[in-house]
């Protein structure tokens, strides 16, 4: 007789003997018995006259094949994972189907095996969890104008969504998911669920427009009300003033915004009157390359006593 190992096999005294007693090898006195181990069994018949009989039954258990299809596993949307039965040899059949040893998977779901030997079977069962990577919203339209982060107060929030079910890891060390930045330069961020993740950045510039404002008079009479003459500006660079008199002689040169006219020529006070000046300098290019283009302006400024 054979079985699977765990079944239970029950051998019985088939003689038809009236009033006959049994006697099995493993110590049995009844008209049957049940086996749950490979091997030779015998029965001995005796009747109630005295004869007596055996016969011997040979007993198999066919071994359980084992199965192990692992941990169960997580996969982010697009990927797959191959899940082995690990039973070369034998019969192998999925519940999607299949009769391979194993199973390519890229959906989530419940995926169990079943592993046979001479029609003894056992089941192993997998879970299988496909799961969308996550989005950015990093907005890149901030990236499209340079920023002026010169001007005071000037901070530029960089917001990657609001998706409580996301982790987020910026270049910044910070892992909230929105900062405040307040210079220039490529900002990375790492969203994650779960073992997904997704890496996105931006990259600002900086750029500040050039100005310069010139005053048309000033008084310079000792009363540190509006007492020198220079331009003011912001951003530029090469920065040169040429102040002249009503005759055309310079009587005055600048290479600096913090060197001003007090209204003096060779020592002397320059008497009231309309002067002529010419200012030379150069702003930053408007592509961020490392070119500057130069600027002229001109005008007359008042000296009043």
């Amino acid at each position: 007789d054979t079985a699977c190992a765990g079944d239970t096999i029950t051998l019985k005294d088939l003689s038809g003997q009236n009033n006959a007693s049994q006697l099995w090898s493993n110590g049995d006195t009844t008209i049957s018995t049940k086996i749950t181990t490979s091997g030779s069994d015998t029965l001995k018949v005796t009747s109630a006259d005295n004869c007596q009989g055996e016969a011997i039954s040979e007993v198999y258990f066919i071994p359980i094949p084992t199965i192990d299809l692992g941990p169960d596993i997580n996969l982010c949307e697009g990927e797959s994972a191959t899940i082995d039965a690990k039973n070369p040899g034998l019969a192998v059949s999925w519940n999607t189907g299949q009769t391979s040893q194993t199973l390519q998977v890229t959906e989530s779901g419940n995926y169990i095996a079943t592993a046979s030997d001479k029609g003894c079977s056992i089941k192993d069962a997998i879970i299988v969890t496909v799961a969308p990577y996550p989005s950015s919203r990093l907005d890149q339209s901030l990236a499209i104008e340079p920023i002026c982060f010169e001007e005071d107060g000037t901070i530029i929030t960089l917001d990657a969504g609001k998706n409580t079910a996301y982790s987020y890891l910026w270049s910044t060390e910070d892992t909230t998911s929105s900062i405040d930045i307040n210079k220039e330069g490529t900002y990375l961020v790492q969203i994650s669920v779960g073992n997904c993740s997704i890496t996105d950045n931006i990259t600002l510039e900086a750029y500040c427009p050039s100005s310069i404002f010139v005053p048309n008079a000033f008084t310079p009479d000792q009363d540190r009300i509006n007492d020198d003459f220079n331009a003011k500006g912001h951003n530029i660079e090469d920065y040169q003033m040429f102040i002249y008199d009503r005759w055309g002689e310079l009587i005055f040169h600048s290479t600096s915004l913090d060197d001003h006219w007090d209204g003096t020529y060779m020592n002397r006070e320059c008497q009231i009157d309309v002067y002529v000046w010419k200012i030379l300098y150069s702003v930053e290019s408007l592509d961020n390359s490392d070119s500057r283009i130069k600027k002229q302006r001109t005008g007359r400024v008042t000296l009043l006593r």
